[in-house]
């Protein structure tokens, strides 16, 4: 009888020192302070899209800059559908380097200022990144406006409709350089997201002198096309960096 009892004394002593609190078991473990938790920018792989920063500078020698674009879902993510940016600034446009991103790959999109209705000054919005109707990324952009002739390569136009009876367009280039441009220039190179835009001559045939302007032919191509208008877009660049955006309107028969 003493060895039954001193057994359900000592269960009793057991269950008395197994509910101390004062250790460090799991009621000690607390979530740390808000402020604590690292941003949601240096934590790209937990969410499905990640951005490389959320912040952008364009300068006034540029007409735009890229943001690359991580897709860390197990699926291939479209633009305009479920994944797509947006600004409340009318000055800002997008474009991307492809349509679709493959899981786990990333691609640069392209947030371009249209600065014809801007003055000279600095500019401040935000461009926000959506992915399924929710803004995932916010991203803070300061732009640089300054006099027309801050751009290496002026332009006579945004905008260049091609009639349906030629295979190139003719622009107007302003050399704003203090130095001359030849002839197949390795500082001067182009890029278009549009497969029909086939070739870009700048400048045309002879050097283009400091201060002066010539001209920058483009070249189309229609075959395989069904008849309509097509709108694709011309990037211009001098040394690497965005030069001019060039918006053409193409005619097919």
């Amino acid at each position: 009888m003493k060895q039954i009892l001193a057994l359900i004394l000592l269960c009793v002593v057991m269950a008395l020192v197994g509910c101390n609190n004062s250790g460090t078991g799991p009621s000690d473990i607390k979530d740390p302070p808000l402020d604590e938790h690292p941003p949601r920018s240096e934590l790209p792989s937990t969410f499905p899209i990640g951005v490389d920063d959320t912040t952008l500078v364009i300068p006034a020698d540029r007409g735009g800059m890229n943001v690359t674009i991580y897709n860390n879902t197990d699926e291939s993510l479209s633009w305009g559908s479920r994944l797509n940016p947006t600004s409340p600034a009318t000055w800002i446009y997008f474009y991307a380097t492809c349509e679709v991103i493959e899981p786990g790959r990333s691609s640069a999109t392209g947030v371009m200022i249209d600065k014809d209705d801007l003055s000279q000054g600095t500019y401040y919005t935000e461009v926000m990144i959506n992915f399924d109707g929710e803004v995932i990324h916010t991203i803070d952009v300061t732009v640089e406006v300054g006099p027309v002739d801050a751009i290496p390569l002026g332009v006579n136009t945004n905008t260049e409709r091609i009639s349906a009876h030629y295979d190139h367009a003719l622009l107007i280039v302003y050399n704003n350089l203090d130095e001359d441009i030849v002839v197949g220039d390795s500082r001067f190179s182009w890029s278009s997201p549009d497969d029909w835009i086939s070739d870009v001559i700048f400048p045309v045939l002879l050097p283009l002198r400091a201060g002066e302007h010539g001209g920058c032919s483009v070249y189309v191509d229609r075959e395989g096309l069904a008849p309509g208008t097509y709108t694709g877009h011309l990037y211009l660049y001098w040394q690497g960096n965005l030069a001019q955006t060039i918006t053409l309107e193409m005619e097919v028969e």
